[in-house]
């Protein structure tokens, strides 16, 4: 299967958020672009159903930023990919992919 290029920019942004999990530093939307040489008015876009499917927070104002939801290890590429292209994967009974 080929991930989409929307898929791949939403993990590695992931990636990055991971790497500050449980401490109290957020990500700002120009550091993210530039480390992982993505445009940011994309990951804007990106960021925002990644919020919304609740796999980030984000926090306006003065200390705005990113951070991941939960724990790393509990996000998994079925969960980035159903978030990001919808229902196009099936798992069979015993957890497998169809």
């Amino acid at each position: 299967m080929k991930l989409s290029v929307k898929v791949d920019y939403a993990g590695r942004v992931l990636s990055q958020l991971a790497r500050t999990y449980g401490s109290d530093e957020l990500a700002h939307i120009e550091d993210l672009a530039n480390a992982e040489a993505m445009p940011a008015n994309y990951l804007v876009q990106i960021l925002s159903e990644l919020r919304k499917g609740g796999l980030i927070l984000s926090k306006r104002g003065k200390q705005s930023g990113y951070a991941l939801a939960r724990d790393p290890e509990e996000v998994t590429l079925y969960d980035i990919v159903r978030l990001i292209e919808g229902d196009v994967l099936e798992l069979n009974g015993s957890g497998g992919w169809v």
